[in-house]
């Protein structure tokens, strides 16, 4: 497997977008992008409740290099008015001392906890999130049933907020007592060199 290092360009947007923002990086030196279905988190208690809060957004990333300029493509995002969502820089390069203020938490766990960590980060600050459904590897001593490896549903909640409330949301999903069991999941945060908006 060939390691690359440089900046990655997160973008989530409205279902069905991911082709279209992949176009545009592509157009602007971007190798490739890949895209991932993914589920916004309501910001409506009342539609959450009504179970309509939900909605399908499409992840896109774009592993850039230095020869790929970020902003040239979120400005050509942000000038298709058929893009909607958000963009977030995050930089593998700790020596550009990033200061924009903003912070990405990304919480992994097995299936089932989602809105659990979701309410308890909105009660922390958080303003919304991205979940996404992926599935674990097997390490070797994996459970067996019925001759078959099980290997566990996963969610991958994705949270932007700013600086000064990532410590209060860390520490509100950690106190959660459902994920007080060993290897139940992983929480990581990253730095965002830049957050943008898009269709505004």
């Amino acid at each position: 497997m060939l390691l690359l290092e440089g900046s990655l360009l997160l973008a989530v947007l409205g279902h069905n977008q991911a082709d279209r923002f992949s176009s545009v990086a592509r157009q602007c030196g971007a190798t490739g992008a890949t895209a991932v279905p993914a589920k916004g988190t309501a910001s409506s208690k009342i539609l959450r409740l009504l179970g309509m809060g939900d909605k399908s957004r499409d992840l896109v990333l774009v592993l850039l290099d230095d020869n790929v300029n970020a902003d040239t493509i979120i400005s050509e995002a942000k000038a298709d008015p058929a893009l909607t969502g958000i963009c977030a820089l995050l930089n593998s390069d700790e020596e550009k001392n990033m200061k924009a203020g903003w912070k990405m938490v990304t919480i992994i766990t097995n299936t089932g906890y989602a809105d659990d960590i979701m309410h308890a980060a909105r009660e922390a600050g958080a303003e919304g999130g991205t979940v996404i459904h992926a599935r674990g590897t097997a390490p070797a001593d994996a459970e067996h049933f019925l001759g078959v490896v099980v290997v566990p549903d996963k969610e991958m909640v994705m949270i932007l907020c700013p600086e000064e409330k990532e410590e209060q949301i860390i520490s509100a999903v950690n106190s959660l007592s459902c994920l007080k069991e060993k290897g139940v999941g992983i929480m990581y945060s990253q730095a965002v060199e830049k957050f943008e908006n898009l269709g505004e």
